[in-house]
């Protein structure tokens, strides 16, 4: 069956393969231009794209996992006229970790509380007592102003329809409430006048952060903790982090981070803040390098805004119940520290090398791009200016220098025909 001519045709011109003619030019500019070119492409690709950004390694995130534990006490001995708050005795006593720290063995993500400041407010019962004059909504004149069975926005209860005057003034009037009584009358009244922290002395405490990771893609050898190989149990119970002097102890003093993160401790005790402990791994296990050799660096940040004005710091509400009906509430402030645990692991990848080194071979082309540029200028100008370094290059070499065209026929006909363009390159006399 003989095939359609149409048919023929289409396959026929599918079949072409053209390849280009080189053009040998001598030209002592063109050379060392390309050859420069071609000099900074192979610097760029074996000092950046290998060395430099490590295109020759593979690499594992880590996994991990933080246990943390806090210790230390103070005692409190503040007088009454001192400390300036009802039920002073609340606030002399001993504290220890199991007090100071929240929640007592850290949290999953290996984060911790640590009480500085506090407000009590003690022996709350249900009842019906004033509103706090603080609440928005909650002054008033008269019983109209206070709508029975309704509750405020910011309200401790739910108001009884009552305008009654408050526990600290009788010249100030606020809604009756149905709820724990008496309600936190004013959070900001803290203990030494809001002047100092209670528990500022919490700086001295400690917390040993126990960092656990491993490279899962790089097998079940690659593990290990930042405690450091041969450390004792008598070393990790005096030891204290010091970039300096002690980089891999896993202690630190809280008031060292805070110091560490460009902040006084003194500050921001007063209404506590959120810093971040950062714990980063960066390991390179070329060369057989053992997993020994892979040690960790801290560093400390606030997270938080210092410069806000409005609900600055960091508080939170808890209660303690001491029967059916009765509860003693707090008011908390302290420094919330949150533990970042970063890094990644290296190894040598041949297949990487050969990908790295693949991409970039491209580059190579920008050279002849970059001179056929040149050239194009320098015959143009050739036709407009008699300069003698412009002898060499003629209006050819601009123009259909690398025309090829090969035709090859295909089925019955056997002839073949290959055409190329005749043009003379290089004139020079």
């Amino acid at each position: 069956m003989c095939m359609p001519k149409k048919v023929f045709l289409i396959a026929n011109m599918a079949m072409i393969y053209s390849t280009g003619r080189t053009v040998k030019i001598p030209s002592k500019l063109l050379y060392l231009t390309h050859k420069t070119i071609v000099l900074f492409i192979s610097l760029y690709i074996i000092g950046y794209g290998i060395f430099w950004s490590k295109g020759y390694q593979t690499t594992c995130p880590i996994e991990s996992v933080v246990v943390t534990k806090v210790k230390g006490v103070l005692k409190t001995t503040f007088s009454n006229k001192e400390l300036g708050v009802p039920n002073p005795e609340l606030y002399r006593r001993v504290w220890d970790a199991s007090d100071i720290a929240i929640p007592s063995q850290g949290e999953e993500s290996g984060g911790f509380f640590i009480l500085t400041n506090l407000v009590i407010t003690a022996n709350q019962t249900r009842g019906i007592c004033p509103e706090s004059r603080k609440v928005g909504g909650a002054l008033c004149k008269s019983d109209k102003e206070c709508t029975a069975g309704q509750s405020l926005a910011l309200g401790n209860g739910f108001m009884t329809g009552k305008c009654v005057p408050t526990e600290s003034s009788s010249k100030i009037k606020t809604c009756e409430v149905e709820a724990w009584c008496p309600v936190e009358e004013d959070k900001d009244n803290k203990p030494l006048n809001g002047q100092k922290a209670l528990l500022e002395g919490t700086k001295d405490f400690t917390v040993l952060v126990k960092n656990s990771i491993e490279f899962p893609a790089f097998g079940s050898y690659y593990k290990r903790r930042n405690i450091m190989e041969g450390a004792k149990a008598l070393y990790l119970q005096n030891c204290l982090y010091n970039p300096k002097t002690d980089p891999y102890c896993p202690t630190f003093r809280l008031g060292d981070i805070v110091t560490g993160a460009k902040e006084s401790y003194t500050n921001v005790a007063l209404t506590g803040a959120v810093f971040a402990l950062r714990i980063k791994w960066l390991c390179d296990f070329d060369f057989g390098k053992p997993i020994s050799t892979c040690r960790p660096t801290y560093s400390f940040t606030r997270l938080d805004n210092p410069q806000a004005e409005v609900s600055p710091g960091f508080n939170f509400l808890s209660t303690t119940y001491h029967e059916e009906n009765r509860r003693t509430l707090t008011r908390s402030y302290g420094l919330k520290f949150l533990i970042d645990v970063e890094g990644e692991g290296r190894k040598f990848d041949s297949v990487k090398l050969i990908l790295a080194i693949g991409a970039s071979v491209g580059l190579f082309s920008l050279a002849s791009t970059i001179c056929d540029f040149i050239l194009g200028i320098l015959c143009t100008l050739k036709t407009r200016f008699d300069w003698e370094f412009l002898s060499g290059y003629t209006t050819e070499m601009k123009y259909n220098l690398n025309y090829v065209k090969a035709q090859f026929s295909i089925g019955d006909n056997k002839s073949s025909e290959i055409e190329l363009d005749e043009v003379e390159v290089l004139k020079r006399k």
